[in-house]
């Protein structure tokens, strides 16, 4: 009979397997880990130390779990005190100094894990008080704001720290900007710490805020002179497009498209604020039938970014530059003819929009919003001006599904330059036919060079519907 027994298991990495931590068994004379043994004194980590002395070439393993469950059952405080005991015990009994070396560096280093634990932990508990303060504060100002406090408010916020300031007034600033304080707010702004990319960008938010509080109560004059003082002070993290973009949807909601216009260079560094203005300008200008000034928002649109692209280094070649451009441009004229469709223009009126800016980008725009609108015939009177795959491809599918041309349909999807978006559009085609029940032009598309992808997929999925339709008495 062994006389050892298994006091722990650890992972033996040569053989790819769990061995067991075994030690000679204790008797009750000499006994360290039973109950008894406790009663007679024993320290939790006298019990360990022993251990340890009885298993040195795995005693770490042994250590760094005992560590990890008390971690585990959140007792860090413990495994502290355990940590120091296990220190103070000494090791000398170990004869191989390598091995009593590393205990001792294990030990140090899970003491230094430990004690990060407990920084954190404590940190986390400051960070909740602060947030529990901070909201708190931020709801009996808000209150003063509403009843008309507003000095008392600044006053408040001046006496605070600089980090704790900028935090509150990133949700005040909207409120402090419909009641004019947004002169105060900056002076604020000027004795706080704004130089972690944090607190750069609540700065952004702060201003921007402040922006739109003005425009609420449509003090637009106010709201570009402040946008433009800031712009040219000493606060070099103001990122200025979220606040103009603000700016110019409210003249363009006015009416003011000119004033716009004149803005739209302030976001133009900025893709998702420079697409959002542009479009905007640009629907609206759609919406008066103006085709000369939405024709010069385009040159002007790529005079800007031929600038913009060179200038930041961003790209050089020409070509690129022009695609980049084009891509661009593409997306805003889709978003504004959209804009225009939802707010009443009447597509007779972008139709001839298009004839006068003879642009290769909007007809392909106008096209596809009519598409999408079920305005088929509109989109056809225009079809051959259509030169993107994917909007002949959507025409091709529009026409044989709401008109029920196949021919037309044929016409169209046979222009279409891209290998993949033909292919998608015949598979489509194909399962309209199938689905519809035009079994013999779904005959004669399968009999037609439209690919063998296109023409297995539209073969087993007519296979699959005629097997569905048929009847047991039929076969």
């Amino acid at each position: 009979m062994s006389d050892k027994e298994a006091i722990g298991f650890y992972y033996d990495r040569r053989i790819e397997k769990t061995r067991p931590i075994t030690a000679r068994k204790i008797t009750k004379k000499g006994g360290i880990l039973t109950r008894k043994s406790n009663i007679h004194g024993y320290s939790f980590s006298n019990e360990v130390s022993m251990i340890i002395k009885k298993i040195p070439r795995y005693a770490n393993i042994f250590i760094e779990e005992v560590v990890n469950q008390m971690i585990v059952q959140s007792r860090v405080d413990d495994a502290k005190r355990f940590l120091e005991n296990l220190r103070k015990q000494g090791f000398e009994e170990i004869k191989k100094e390598k091995q009593r070396r590393k205990i001792e560096e294990k030990i140090e280093e899970l003491t230094e894990r430990v004690d990060s634990i407990i920084e954190n932990m404590q940190k986390q508990i400051e960070f909740e008080k602060e947030m529990v303060k901070l909201k708190k504060l931020r709801t009996e100002l808000s209150e003063k704001i509403n009843e008309g406090k507003a000095e008392e408010v600044l006053h408040t916020l001046n006496n605070l720290n600089s980090n704790l300031r900028v935090k509150l007034l990133e949700s005040l600033a909207y409120d402090l900007g419909r009641l004019k304080k947004h002169e105060d707010v900056l002076n604020l702004l000027k004795g706080c710490d704004l130089t972690s990319y944090d607190s750069k960008m609540r700065f952004t938010h702060i201003i921007t805020d402040l922006v739109r509080g003005l425009l609420s109560e449509n003090c637009v004059d106010e709201a570009i002179d402040f946008a433009r003082k800031v712009e040219a002070s000493s606060f070099r993290y103001f990122y200025e497009e979220d606040a103009f973009k603000f700016i110019i949807e409210k003249l363009c909601e006015n009416g003011e498209v000119d004033r716009a216009i004149k803005l739209l260079e302030k976001v133009i560094k900025e893709v998702k604020a420079r697409s959002q203005c542009f479009s905007l300008v640009m629907s609206k200008l759609l919406l008066e039938g103006d085709a000369e000034r939405a024709k010069q928002l385009l040159d002007f649109y790529s005079k800007l970014m031929t600038r913009v692209l060179r200038e930041e280094a961003i790209i050089s070649d020409k070509e690129e530059i022009d695609r980049s451009i084009k891509m661009g441009e593409w997306f805003i004229l889709h978003d504004a003819v959209e804009k225009a469709l939802k707010n009443g223009a009447s597509p007779d009126k972008l139709l001839d929009i298009a004839k006068k800016i003879n642009s290769e980008n909007f007809y392909n725009a106008l096209a596809e919003s009519l598409i999408e609108n079920n305005l088929v015939d509109h989109a056809l009177s225009i079809a051959d001006k259509i030169t993107s795959s994917s909007i002949l491809g959507s025409l091709a599918e529009k026409v044989l599904r709401v008109k029920g041309d196949f021919e037309k349909s044929l016409e169209f999807a046979k222009k279409i330059d891209d290998k993949m978006t033909k292919t998608y559009t015949y598979i489509t085609m194909g399962e309209t036919l199938v689905e519809k029940g035009r079994f013999e032009e779904a005959l004669k598309l399968i009999n037609m060079p439209i690919g063998r992808k296109a023409r297995k997929w539209i073969l087993r999925l007519f296979a699959r519907t005629i097997a569905t339709k048929t009847s047991p008495s039929r076969l």
